[in-house]
């Protein structure tokens, strides 16, 4: 199997392709993990709303 690494600010190119892991980073940590679906809900929700639910969690 092949894999690739994008890092990117813009959610909306992993629209293109078929993602299976997916990773958020914030101030040098992962803050979540999860699959496709983590996509769609940063595309729907925004990163803002990853970070803040993080901050809450903290």
């Amino acid at each position: 199997e092949n894999a690739c690494l994008i890092i990117t600010h813009n959610a909306r190119i992993l629209d293109k392709l078929k993602v299976n892991f997916v990773h958020v980073l914030a101030k040098g940590e992962i803050i979540r993990e999860g699959g496709a679906e983590l996509v769609e809900q940063i595309n729907a929700e925004g990163f803002a709303h990853i970070l803040a639910e993080h901050d809450r969690v903290g």
